[in-house]
């Protein structure tokens, strides 16, 4: 079952808003939309917060964290462009990432996130209110990473995620558990 958070969190040195907490349950559906390609599961998730987060994106810029292209390639479509589809708005990629797997990585090497991602189109985003969307927030380090390139460019930034990890919750440092999708 989807245990339901709806809360705002701090996550390293940023707030990030979470529909979820990220459990095991959660894991095997979105790795059911991510690697066995089950879209039509996507929209699933967000359903009961559509009309919500459609309020907080009003009149914003809709950033998506990026995932490599080799990996959307892939796949064959974007898998948090198919979770965020029913919001109905624009959403815009600005960042380029290098073909690395976060999930597969330690806590050390998933802090360097910040090497292996460019902002590739700065007239995306510059000046404006940015509402940066991802599916989990397992370390943080990948939406720290992004925060940071877009911090000097816009005039604000809220992160919104399906599901956090809940050793988020406690305060506690991030855990390598059974929490690894990423």
């Amino acid at each position: 079952m989807l245990i339901p958070l709806r809360k705002t969190v701090s996550v390293l040195d940023f707030e990030v808003y979470a529909f979820y907490r990220y459990e095991s349950f959660f894991e095997k559906m979105i790795f059911q939309v991510k690697e066995n390609k089950d879209v039509t599961l996507a929209p699933v998730f967000l359903h009961p917060y559509v009309s919500y987060l459609q309020k907080i994106c009003e009149e914003k810029t809709i950033v998506l964290v990026p995932s490599s292209e080799k990996k959307t390639k892939s796949r064959g479509f974007e898998p948090l462009r198919e979770f965020y589809k029913e919001l109905g708005l624009e959403m815009v990629s600005p960042f380029e990432k290098d073909d690395i797997k976060q999930s597969l990585r330690s806590a050390t090497q998933r802090s360097k996130i910040k090497n292996h991602l460019r902002l590739a189109h700065l007239e995306m985003i510059i000046d404006k209110e940015i509402i940066l969307l991802d599916d989990v927030c397992t370390t943080g380090y990948s939406l720290k990473a992004c925060i940071d390139l877009l911090k000097p460019h816009s005039k604000s930034i809220k992160v919104v995620v399906l599901a956090l990890n809940p050793g988020h919750l406690k305060g506690d440092s991030y855990r390598k558990s059974e929490y690894s999708c990423n």
